[in-house]
């Protein structure tokens, strides 16, 4: 992962690379030094879920000699992205087999200021984490590879609360595991489970009680993240 500036304008970007295929994903958050303050891309898409930054001015290309590089953090295998959110940069690792750690690197130092990791045993077909932290003021929500769904507090760096969308839902493991981000919404947060109990489901924050879920939904879970759009 490695921070970059363009024209006093900051950028993160995670590149993870497969050594066995070696397929190489990039993604890019953009993170500007707006005035006084840092912009936020709190989820999956941006802040709101359209992959769109209303930041202006951006540069279309880079120098040949690209652009300087502030920082550098080594991460573990695998395809998922960060969240940005009041100059904190969030990132679900795994160490393969073992475990996935939450990590908290600050924006403009690059050094990590806490993690949190949990057990999670296992084999992945193509190893490595998957999915976008989601963060608010006071939380950040990650869902793991194997289902599970944490609410860690900023502040104490622990879970407020935590299930496992695979068990409470009915739900079938994915031959290349969860790879969905949570959706915010207000005071909820939205997983799609494709479970036999529950297609959708929305948690308090809270809490981590159900505010709401739809129905089952026909089909297998897939690969996508939920997102809130108005047709």
């Amino acid at each position: 992962m490695f921070c970059k500036c363009l024209n006093g304008k900051c950028q993160v970007i995670e590149k993870v690379v497969n050594k066995k295929s070696g397929l190489a994903i990039a993604f890019v958050c953009l993170v500007l030094f707006a005035g006084s303050g840092l912009a936020n891309w709190p989820q999956f898409a941006g802040p709101n879920q359209n992959a769109i930054s209303a930041e202006k001015d951006l540069m279309k290309q880079w120098p040949d000699a690209g652009p300087e590089v502030l920082w550098r953090v080594e991460v573990g295998k695998g395809f998922g992205g960060v969240a940005i959110e009041s100059g904190k940069v969030y990132i679900l690792d795994r160490v393969t087999g073992k475990k996935d750690v939450l990590r908290c690197i600050d924006l403009l130092t690059g050094k990590e200021d806490w993690r949190f990791g949990y057990e999670a045993p296992g084999k992945i077909d193509r190893p490595g984490s998957r999915s976008h932290p989601a963060v608010d003021k006071k939380c950040v929500f990650i869902l793991g590879p194997f289902g599970d769904f944490h609410c860690i507090s900023k502040k104490t760096h622990k879970p407020l609360w935590k299930n496992n969308i695979l068990q409470d839902f009915g739900g079938k493991q994915p031959r290349w595991a969860f790879t969905q981000t949570p959706a915010l919404y207000e005071d909820i947060v939205i997983l799609a489970p494709i479970g036999s109990k529950a297609g959708v489901v929305a948690f308090k924050k809270d809490s981590g009680k159900i505010a709401w879920q739809s129905k089952p939904l026909d089909g297998d879970i897939g690969y996508a993240s939920p997102i809130l759009t108005k047709i």
